[in-house]
């Protein structure tokens, strides 16, 4: 597959992802290993300059890293550049073993000096070659070595380099010991600290390692990794072993790599710093100067990294995995989130922003974000991170990554989740995921259907007809109260957000629309919610939702029945045969008088059904007028705080809604009155139809006494055109009785 097609790029792309959140994580726990580990240890730095004149320079340098945090931490961002470069050198293709199979140096320039010595005839270039095959010949003489062996040469010195830059000092002289370059890998040992343990314990012989003339050695190493004549290999070979920043960033190709560079040569100064100063309070032996370009300015983290950013380009600049170990080297916290409001304003990678909150939970969870403010941060950058896993559609990561977030947070986010889900078995195994990470599940599922219910929607205007079409948008709004109904412990949170939806379809006037939202509710919910047991207190607002649900129950079954009624009367009247003309043959009148016979049976059938359903009408619709203890839709008691759609559970509901959605919550005492002002006029209306209807005057009448009785006061529930229109057909009904003999209010006259 070509290099440049897209399917390489992307894996190319993946693979640099997961291989800088690996060095990322590495680098995290190398620095809060140690950070936690000698937490309780103090940091002197590089203060207590105490020293004796028997420790050996590697203990003094031990001391060093057991005293100074800023030392022991650059050693670990070393260690830990250095095993990324390792793991990155395995995957090199070019081996310094591919290009020579022999342990002699410059064997192809030997075999022309040794035929030059014997006078053959030799390449067209001898007179070119060295005529030493000392390590310094090409430098002293200013000559060149065989074109293959300079290949060799150019392999070699990468190879090593490669292996000091990954931290393997002993392939990198294995390396050289194979190619014939023994004084090479002797000359790797030179910066090794010197310790002899004899010192304390002459009567134990033990081996003395280190070099003891290291200063001599380091001003040679710098040297060389100043001479122009090396290759660049060569001089940052010796520059990364005697502290030359200069040298080593001649063969820098990344961001890793001048790091690296810039901390050893930080490590370098502060152990040349100690040293020094052992050696001047002991005055044992005078130390070969620092070469005089060795950096005077002491170098600190801060430093480094700013030289770094001076030196990078500015993709690298803006690699957010680069940035991240950054801010942890520096233990930098409020730069690190500093970042990551700028990286979810502009939009992050879902690999970046899933890594990215890992990484603060980690802060997190080690104390690292204490902050009213880092914890504002670390939350948007967990809300993104859910909005990313609600994205996917991947409910296992949201129900984790909503447990993370504040607990004033988790039931506002993961109920935004669950609107979109309609499936039961999913809503089922969505709240039970929740439950398992530890989330609210009742705040949670009491929210979401308070959301859905309190969603905008188009509804029925006023004028429009009191059957209405049962909209879409309420379909979706009934449906939501299966939230509440796969636990038996909200059913009385249910019966309150079912009446609440029921409320605002009546006051639209949609009548099928409540019908099925109470269908909805199971048949033993007033037996869940615990109202039939008279001996157990309930809390006020579940009472008056138990009369309510009552009274609504009332009210449907009597529109119920005058539907019935409605349609039997209208629809179901059997139609009285024609009349028969006078010249009809007698089949024709015997075909008459036997359809009259059966039209008077099917009208006896439909009248004593008219009768039966007359009855029941009215009685339903009278339960509504004459509905006990204060009236319909009246409660017996105001509920706490003057408020009564706010109850314990109401006011928990509440407070996890969007202040957008909670401001749509409208006041139940008012949809109460309104509804009164509704229904109970048109409940008197129906009544006067059906007894109008069935000649039953006298009893239309005397639903005046019922309108205008103290007892009830439906009249309260009248507005001036609904007052007018009962009395106009009370005046009709007054006029049928006169017309019949009957006084005005339905009494005979004589």
């Amino acid at each position: 597959m070509p290099t440049h097609h897209p399917a390489c790029v992307h894996t190319k792309q993946v693979l640099q992802q997961l291989l800088g959140e690996r060095n990322m994580w590495r680098l995290l726990r190398s620095l809060y290993v140690d950070r936690q580990c000698r937490s309780d240890t103090p940091d002197n730095g590089d203060e207590d300059m105490a020293v004796s004149w028997l420790k050996s320079d590697q203990t003094v340098i031990n001391e060093i890293y057991n005293d100074s945090r800023e030392i022991r931490e650059a050693q670990i961002v070393i260690d830990w550049l250095e095993k990324n470069a390792s793991d990155a050198m395995m995957q090199l293709p070019e081996k310094v073993e591919h290009y020579t199979d022999s342990h002699i140096a410059w064997e192809n320039t030997l075999r022309e000096l040794k035929n030059c010595a014997r006078g053959a005839m030799g390449s067209r270039h001898s007179s070119h070659l060295v005529t030493a095959m000392d390590p310094d010949a090409p430098v002293r003489q200013k000559k060149a070595i065989h074109d293959l062996d300079q290949d060799d040469e150019r392999v070699l010195t990468r190879s090593v380099m490669l292996a000091i830059r990954s931290g393997e000092l002993f392939q990198a002289q294995d390396k050289c010991v194979a190619s014939g370059k023994q004084w090479l890998a002797a000359a790797l040992e030179g910066w090794k600290l010197h310790h002899d343990p004899n010192v304390h314990d002459p009567s134990r012989r033990q081996p003395i390692m280190g070099n003891p003339y290291r200063d001599v050695w380091k001003l040679t190493a710098w040297r060389a990794s100043e001479d122009c004549r090396l290759s660049h290999h060569q001089r940052a070979l010796y520059g990364s072993l005697c502290g030359n920043l200069r040298a080593m960033k001649l063969v820098c190709q990344d961001w890793e790599d001048l790091l690296w560079a810039h901390v050893r040569a930080m490590v370098d100064q502060r152990v040349e710093e100690r040293l020094r100063f052992l050696h001047a309070q002991s005055r044992q032996r005078t130390l070969v100067p620092l070469p005089k370009n060795y950096p005077e300015e002491r170098i600190s983290l801060d430093i480094v990294f700013t030289s770094v950013e001076k030196s990078c380009t500015v993709s690298e600049l803006k690699n957010p995995y680069y940035l991240m170990c950054k801010f942890l080297v520096l233990d930098d916290v409020d730069g690190l989130l500093g970042a990551s409001k700028l990286w979810i304003r502009d939009g992050t990678a879902p690999h970046l922003l899933r890594c990215l909150t890992h990484l603060l939970l980690v802060l997190r969870r080690i104390y690292k974000i204490v902050t009213p403010e880092q914890e504002n941060t670390a939350s948007a950058v967990l809300q993104a991170c859910v909005k990313a896993s609600i994205e996917r559609g991947d409910v296992e990561q949201v129900a984790w990554y909503t447990a993370m977030l504040p607990e004033a947070q988790q039931v506002a986010c993961y109920a935004g989740f669950l609107l979109n889900i309609s499936d039961p078995p999913q809503r089922r195994h969505a709240l039970h995921l929740a439950q398992t990470v530890g989330l609210d599940v009742h705040a949670i599922a009491t929210t979401t259907t308070a959301i859905i219910r309190l969603s905008p929607s188009g509804g029925l205007s006023e004028g429009e007809s009191l059957v209405g079409e049962t909209a879409q948008t309420d379909r979706i709004k009934i449906a939501g109260l299966d939230w509440l109904l796969f636990d038996d412990a909200l059913r009385k949170e249910a019966l309150i957000q079912a009446l609440a939806l029921v409320r605002t379809f009546l006051i639209a006037r949609k009548i099928s629309a409540a019908n099925i939202t109470m269908d909805k509710l199971p048949s033993d919910t007033l037996a869940m919610v615990g109202c039939e047991d008279e001996t157990e207190d309930q809390p006020p607002e579940v009472e008056a939702a138990v009369r309510e649900y009552l009274c609504i129950k009332t009210f449907l079954s009597a529109q119920e029945c005058f539907s019935d009624w409605f349609d039997h009367f209208h629809q179901q009247k059997p139609a009285a045969p024609g009349a028969l003309s006078s010249s009809a043959s007698f089949q024709e009148q015997i075909a008459h008088e036997h359809a009259t016979l059966q039209h008077q049976t099917a009208m006896d059938k439909w009248q004593a059904a008219l009768d039966r359903l007359t009855k029941v009408a009215c009685e339903r619709l009278y339960n509504v007028l004459l509905f006990p203890d204060g009236g319909w839709l009246v409660d017996l008691a105001p509920l706490p705080h003057n408020d009564s759609q706010r109850g314990d559970s109401s006011s928990n509901r509440l407070q996890h809604l969007p202040p957008e959605i909670a401001a749509r919550e409208p006041d139940r005492s008012r949809q109460l009155a309104t509804l009164r002002s509704i229904y109970i006029p048109q409940v008197c209306s129906l009544l006067q139809n059906i007894l109008s209807s069935t000649g039953d005057h006298k009893q239309c009448i005397q639903l005046a006494d019922i309108v205008s009785s103290e007892q009830h006061q439906l009249y309260t529930a009248f507005g001036t055109a609904e007052m007018q229109r009962f009395l106009l057909k009370l005046l009709e009904s007054s006029r049928y009785l006169l017309d019949h003999d009957k006084d005005a209010l339905g009494y005979p006259l004589h």
